[in-house]
């Protein structure tokens, strides 16, 4: 094969002599080329880093398309959550960790999924799982030391196993673990804490109790632009009116403003109680608030 380069002027004059500068015919000054063969091994030697370029190419398309895909599968199955379709959930989360097995956000869905099961009054749903909840939360956390690990086991001790003691203990972990986090993080940590101190029969756990509600109620009002905190300010209020019922140190009508202020809820096992409660009080106390709450929130 020609080893020498190619010789030859753009006004397709050829061929020129080794010696020629100048292109006898254009006058123009010749240019030169590499030969076929130098061309060829210029391709042979780059080609390992073109099929690298390629392989790497190929890779980011196919990791951008999974955690495309991964967004897309957690979020269907937060909303299947929020319906209480907790087998369509299980499906969206079991997809997930198919593909990325320790993906902790899967492991969390899926032990919520399963509490939402177990906990459901679908009576094929009960007593045929063998794992638990909290065996999913533990996958999704295996240090056992993160804000959203405490809370999730909170969640299971305080639903599922009713030992207040143990949802205590976690939701007070996570509580602490919540000052640095977004502020719908750390209402929700300390009106589940309150929550949980509420179901022990001890006096001074319901004025810790009292402490969490204040606590979460405070955050709440000092985060303007937070929607959830507004939901756990209000569940904050129905607790606070549970304590100083048991209590029983507080008067009518500080017990109905507390109830008032939680009708701005948007669960139903809060506002029918809190309903129930103002009707029955606000005849004997004659409170116009709290006639005024009913007939705008309980009818």
């Amino acid at each position: 094969m020609d080893m020498q380069p190619d010789r030859s002027c753009k006004c397709g004059y050829s061929p020129l002599s080794p010696e020629d500068k100048f292109c006898p015919m254009c006058k123009e000054p010749v240019v030169r080329t590499k030969s076929r063969l130098a061309s060829l091994q210029s391709i042979s030697i780059n080609r390992p880093r073109l099929i690298l370029i390629v392989l790497l190419i190929c890779l980011v398309l196919m990791l951008s398309s999974g955690f495309l895909l991964v967004g897309d599968w957690t979020k269907k199955g937060q909303e299947a959550l929020d319906k209480g379709e907790y087998l369509e959930a299980l499906k969206y989360f079991d997809r997930i960790l198919l593909v990325y097995p320790k993906y902790s956000e899967a492991w969390y869905g899926k032990g919520d999924a399963l509490i939402g099961i177990e906990n459901s009054k679908i009576p094929k749903f009960k007593n045929n799982i063998e794992i638990k909840a909290k065996d999913y939360f533990q996958q999704a956390d295996q240090r056992g030391s993160s804000y959203k690990y405490f809370l999730k086991m909170g969640d299971y001790y305080s639903i599922m196993e009713k030992d207040y003691y143990q949802a205590e203990l976690h939701y007070r972990n996570a509580a602490n673990l919540s000052s640095k986090r977004i502020p719908e993080d750390q209402t929700n940590a300390w009106v589940k804490l309150g929550d949980s101190l509420i179901k022990i029969e001890d006096k001074n756990k319901w004025i810790d109790a009292l402490a969490c509600f204040d606590k979460c109620i405070k955050i709440s009002k000092d985060s303007t632009d937070c929607s959830k905190c507004r939901e756990d300010e209000a569940e904050s209020y129905y607790g606070r009116g549970i304590i100083l019922r048991k209590l029983n140190n507080s008067t009518d009508e500080e017990i109905e403003n507390n109830y008032i202020k939680c009708l701005k809820s948007t669960k139903d096992d809060i506002l029918i109680p809190a309903c129930e409660y103002l009707s029955s009080s606000s005849k004997r106390t004659n409170n116009t608030n709290a006639k005024n709450a009913i007939d705008e929130y309980c009818r």
